[in-house]
């Protein structure tokens, strides 16, 4: 039973890379540690699961392989205690994994009667195989085709929501898309064409979204990488403004990090104290009154 337990382990940690842990694992921890010598840590978690599961089912119990269940969930215990120290989260779902390998661990322990020969072979025989397909996937570490990135687009002053690719509302960029400098010291309520920011050096600045629309975001949320990621591809003259909001401290110094981390180094960027009602979510592509669909 623990191997097979162990078995369905291995195969949802594989499903769970193949589709993208980003889109499961939203934490900042997950962020700041996503993996060892750039491999997803749910790679490893399958290499370790079909391990685990191929000892239980080919050995009879001892205490080398209890040993190992334990030094197991000491290290994920361990990367999950780091992770909150370094972000001060904690992955849900990591949480979870290591609940079900505690059970786990703990029936192999207190159980007291084996399956049979032939159940005990297949099921060894299988985990063997998937054991050998882990180690293989570690090893060549194959990169998985993404579809192209889908990102809301909300219009300012509008309850109208749908959702587009980047390559859907890229445009030719206008002289007028410029920002406007204002002379107040703090951004006010501006008019619908135009979203109210400020720039790092506290200047309130009105960005015109009729021309090009603006990419809001956070810079504590993971899954906005996709997004940023996609815009990296686009043309300079291109890409929205970008955005800042729900804002945390050392702002500055963060989007500067997360621009560079995805390849927008010296990319120009504002902040946005309070977002709009239009908004629920990040990310997402602001536009005003007049933004032509493409």
């Amino acid at each position: 039973m623990p191997g097979i337990l162990f078995i369905i382990l291995a195969v949802f940690s594989i499903l769970i890379w193949i589709y993208d842990p980003a889109s499961f694992c939203t934490a900042d921890a997950c962020q700041e540690i996503p993996g060892l010598l750039e491999r997803s840590w749910y790679l490893w978690a399958a290499f370790y699961y079909t391990v685990a599961a191929t000892l239980i089912l080919a050995l009879k119990r001892n205490r080398f392989i209890m040993l190992f269940l334990a030094g197991g969930l000491v290290f994920h215990a361990g990367l999950i205690a780091t992770g909150y120290i370094l972000t001060s989260s904690v992955c849900w779902l990591c949480v979870k994994f290591f609940g079900l390998e505690t059970c786990i661990t703990l029936i192999y322990i207190i159980r007291r009667k084996d399956f049979g020969h032939i159940v005990k072979l297949a099921s060894g025989t299988l985990s063997g195989v998937m054991a050998a397909l882990a180690l293989v996937i570690l090893l060549v570490n194959p990169a998985i085709s993404q579809t192209e990135t889908i990102i809301p687009v909300v219009t300012l002053a509008s309850d109208e929501t749908k959702s587009v690719s980047l390559a859907e509302i890229n445009r030719e960029p206008s002289k007028t898309a410029e920002p406007k400098a204002t002379e107040k010291s703090e951004p006010k309520p501006a008019p619908k064409k135009y979203l109210a920011v400020t720039t790092p050096d506290g200047r309130a600045l009105s960005l015109d979204i009729t021309k090009k629309p603006a990419l809001v975001y956070a810079n504590w949320c993971p899954h906005c990488d996709d997004a940023l990621q996609a815009i990296k591809k686009q043309r300079p003259e291109n890409r929205p403004y970008m955005v800042i909001t729900y804002l945390r401290e050392n702002e500055t110094e963060n989007s500067i990090k997360k621009l560079e981390k995805n390849g927008l180094s010296g990319e120009p960027f504002y902040f946005l104290e309070v977002p709009p009602p239009e908004i629920q979510s990040v990310p997402v592509l602001l536009t005003g009154k007049g933004v032509e669909e493409a």
